[in-house]
């Protein structure tokens, strides 16, 4: 048992370059996202959040998605290919507006669903960096889509699909090159700087 637990824990990576050519079939997004409405923990057994499953079959919808995620700072372009995946998973705010037990559902089941797809030989992408640099038609058409009052009611994207680890893919939509960082090491290798003892405490 353990050992299926460690094979998962050690596949999942964080991942922003997909390989499109491949289809993901909905009946396994399904899978995982209901596994995770049965099993992922609940405050009161309720969710308190909106999950939305986006394939490509709404280019418009994805390629707004994709721009609300690419940022600038300091005069240089950012891009999150995490949103490029083969379905985009959406977290909203429950009631349109943030609270903290918001929060703590989406992270409970975004986790939960990081790593359901990995036990498929799956890869997923968080992405939280967003900026409201969009046209109106996108903003409004987000909005509309999602039935959401502002952008700001989505809390986080998670790419989901099949990860390639390679340093550029071409955006389906736009036909553009996006240079990404996927990583080949696990998070063990990846996140050394804070020892556990700093944060980790036994009574």
């Amino acid at each position: 048992m353990l050992e299926s637990w460690d094979k998962i824990i050690k596949s999942r990576r964080q991942y922003d370059c997909w390989d499109l050519s491949k289809t993901l079939p909905l009946e396994t997004v399904q899978e995982i996202l209901y596994e995770a409405h049965t099993f992922a923990a609940k405050k009161q057994n309720e969710p308190n959040m909106e999950i939305m499953a986006i394939s490509y079959d709404d280019p418009k919808l994805r390629d707004a998605l994709w721009n609300y995620s690419t940022f600038w700072e300091r005069d240089q372009r950012t891009v999150n290919g995490q949103t490029l995946a083969n379905y985009l998973i959406v977290f909203v705010s429950k009631d349109h507006h943030r609270t903290p037990i918001d929060y703590l559902h989406i992270g409970i089941h975004s986790d939960f669903i990081a790593h359901a797809a990995a036990a498929r030989g799956l890869q997923t992408g968080f992405c939280k960096c967003t900026d409201d640099d969009l046209t109106v038609d996108q903003k409004n058409y987000i909005k509309q889509k999602l039935n959401i009052q502002e952008l700001d009611n989505i809390v986080l994207m998670m790419g989901l699909g099949y990860g390639l680890e390679n340093n550029s893919m071409i955006h389906p939509i736009s036909g553009e090159e996006v240079y990404c960082i996927s990583r080949a090491e696990t998070e063990k290798d990846y996140d050394l700087e804070t020892p556990p003892d700093q944060y980790i405490k036994f009574f």
